[in-house]
C-alpha cells in the first residue's frame, strides 16, 4: 500500500509510513501480542495422531490385563511407561492450550506503565502495543518490553518502548520519534537477537537513522 501523504510505499500488513511515520489507514488499534506459531504440518499432525490413539489403546489394553492377570512383569511395565510417555508427548501438540495468559500479563504491563505514559502525554485509552519478554532482548530481568504508540491531547501518535516490570513500574524507557518506527518491533527483535543487543536501544538506533535519512 502506498501512504496518502507521502505516496511511499509499504507493505500490505505495515501500521505506519517506512518514510514519514505518519499511520497508514485501515489498520488495526487493538492490542497485539506476538505469538508463537503451533500450527503443525499435515504429515506431522497426522503421526501424532496416530501415535496418541495408539497409545490410547496400548494403555487401555495393556493396564487392565495386568490388573486382572497379576501380571506385572519388567516387560509390560515398561510398555505401559513407554506408552504413557507417547500419550504424554503427543497430547500438548495436537491440542495446544490457548494462550491467555500471555494476554493477561501484557495488559498488566500496560497498567505499570500508565503513570509514565500520562507523565508522556499519552491517552492509554488510545494505545496499541507488542508485548516481549525475551529475556534475551531486555535490559532488565523479569521485565516485560511493551513497543507501541498512543495519542497524546493534541491528536499526535507517540511511539514509544517500556520495560516495565511488576510491581516496580517503568525501568528503561524510550520515546520513538518518528512514531512509525514503532511498528518495526519484528524487526528490531530480530536485529537484536541476531547482534546480541537490547531491543530498546536497538528501536532507538532505527529511529535516528531513520531520521538522519529523512530530516524533516
Amino acid at each position: 500500500m502506498y501512504c496518502n501523504q507521502c505516496g511511499q510505499p509499504n507493505s500490505n500488513d505495515a501500521k505506519f509510513c517506512s518514510g514519514c511515520g505518519v499511520r497508514l489507514l485501515n489498520t488495526p488499534t487493538q492490542s497485539e501480542l506476538p505469538q508463537q506459531n503451533t500450527k503443525l504440518s499435515p504429515l506431522r499432525h497426522l503421526w501424532l495422531m496416530f501415535l496418541f490413539v495408539i497409545s490410547v489403546i496400548m494403555i487401555i489394553g495393556v493396564f487392565p490385563y495386568q490388573v486382572i492377570t497379576g501380571n506385572f512383569e519388567f516387560t509390560y511395565v515398561f510398555a505401559l511407561c513407554l506408552w504413557f510417555w507417547v500419550l504424554s508427548y503427543t497430547y500438548p501438540q495436537i491440542f495446544p492450550k490457548k494462550l491467555k495468559t500471555k494476554s493477561h500479563q501484557a495488559f498488566n504491563a500496560l497498567d505499570e506503565a500508565e503513570l509514565w505514559l500520562n507523565k508522556q502525554d499519552v491517552k492509554t485509552s488510545s494505545v496499541y502495543f507488542n508485548a516481549y519478554d525475551d529475556p534475551y532482548l531486555l535490559k532488565n530481568m523479569g521485565a516485560t518490553l511493551l513497543v507501541g504508540v498512543g495519542e497524546n491531547s493534541k491528536a499526535e501518535h507517540v511511539g514509544f518502548a517500556v520495560e516495565v516490570k511488576q510491581g516496580c513500574g517503568v525501568l528503561s524507557s524510550l520515546i520513538i520519534e518518528p512514531s512509525g518506527i514503532a511498528s518495526q518491533d519484528k524487526k528490531a527483535a530480530h536485529i537484536a537477537r541476531m547482534n546480541g543487543k537490547y531491543m530498546i536501544d536497538v528501536l532507538n538506533q532505527m529511529a535516528i537513522q531513520h531520521r538522519i535519512k529523512y530530516p524533516q
